[in-house]
């Protein structure tokens, strides 16, 4: 017992070890910056401080890894170390593109899958290190444990997208094919969950001979607490992002269900696990230009009005938030002037230092009335970004 909690310990230890971390958190620093340089440029001012990709990383991502953890761990699912090779350098490769269209984790434990096999089938063996990588028995086990891994993390990335999603959908000013204004929402993030894999054998002491493993029985097992990315981009124009999102997110949960279901028939037909994780692909891949197709028209759902002014963004905690401004709302009249600009609502907002009045048009067209308490010195605090 006293060896199996040791082993818990290093494995943690051994997380950071692992190069994905440092890339990923690299990367998400990258994309904090650039967000917020964009959004200054455009906006003058920014939505997110630079560190909230990282923060976001971190936090959205802990809970969902360590249930997927308990759960492998109760149902003694264990994975061979030439897959885990496989998937680490199809993250690493993804991650480094700056491109995360296909970072879902479906598409490396498909490819890792298939090379897998591919090796197992043409009988190639090479060294890496001192360990000799070589295929194996792929229809046991390893096709089960593969798929409902899989089928867990699409369900995971699919909540991530439909809490977290819109939360970094930064706006963009761009122009419409009419050479008019038009904002779109660009959402670029990164999640790591830390997940334990268990991998049976000796093929670890092999290649990393510092490697503690525990015994079960007569056969031998290593625990590494793995940094899964699960990556997600996506542009939206026509929908409002708080709208589209909660959307998406349903439909890749869905698709995780129905690759849990194939993923539980393969313990009895071994031959559906292929079938689960070509449906995981494929259906990722569908749900993916689905979603970009939506967002490929000429229509804008922010864009200027004749009438008042369109939020395009709104700062956490301001006063804009307080008074339940959301994106894509009018501001039609502050403290009864008619605003068209950014500079009309600002010089309105100072004829009432105590208590400003804003009449708002929501997304259902409708007209209501919100206030709160504005001082002259911080009316530039207010926390909207405008058309």
């Amino acid at each position: 017992m006293q060896q199996f909690f040791m082993e818990i310990v290093w494995a943690i230890a051994r997380f950071f070890m692992n190069p994905i971390v440092y890339i990923t958190v690299i990367l998400a620093f990258l994309l904090g910056y650039q967000r917020v340089k964009r959004e200054r440029r455009q906006f003058h001012r920014r939505l997110l401080w630079g560190g909230s990709e990282v923060m976001s990383m971190w936090r959205d991502g802990l809970l969902l890894g360590v249930i997927i953890s308990v759960l492998s761990l109760a149902f003694g699912m264990t994975v061979p170390l030439q897959w885990l090779l496989i998937v680490t350098l199809c993250i690493i490769i993804t991650l480094v593109l700056f491109t995360y269209t296909f970072s879902a984790p479906i598409y490396a434990f498909a490819v890792a899958f298939f090379v897998l096999w591919l090796v197992t089938k043409q009988q190639w063996s090479f060294t890496v290190w001192s360990y000799t990588f070589e295929g194996m028995n792929v229809w046991g086990g390893t096709v089960v444990c593969v798929t409902l891994f899989a089928a867990m993390l699409l369900i995971a990335e699919g909540m991530l997208i439909r809490r977290h999603a819109a939360t970094f959908a930064s706006p963009i000013l761009t122009k419409t094919k009419r050479g008019l204004r038009g904002i779109e929402y660009k959402t670029k993030q990164l999640w790591l969950l830390p997940i334990v894999f268990i991998v049976p054998g000796d093929a670890v002491s092999a290649m990393f001979p510092y490697w503690p493993q525990f015994s079960l029985g007569h056969k031998e097992f290593a625990f590494f607490l793995f940094p899964m990315v699960i990556g997600f981009q996506h542009v939206t124009r026509e929908t409002l992002p708080q709208y589209v999102y909660p959307q998406l997110g349903k439909r890749v949960s869905r698709l995780g269900e129905l690759v849990l279901i194939l993923g539980l028939a393969t313990l009895f037909v071994p031959e559906l696990g292929i079938v689960g994780l070509a449906v995981g692909v494929l259906g990722r891949l569908f749900i993916t230009w689905q979603a970009k197709r939506a967002q490929s028209g000429n229509a804008y759902a922010v864009q200027p009005k004749k009438e008042g002014v369109v939020i395009a963004g709104v700062l956490a905690g301001s006063p804009a938030e307080k008074m339940g401004l959301v994106v894509g709302e009018c501001i039609r009249r502050v403290n009864g002037q008619h605003v068209q600009t950014e500079d009309e609502l600002y010089k309105a907002l100072q004829i009432n230092a105590a208590y400003c009045k804003l009449e708002v048009l929501d997304h259902q067209n409708e007209v209501r009335l919100t206030q709160h308490a504005i001082f002259v010195e911080d009316h530039y605090r207010i926390g909207l970004l405008l058309v």
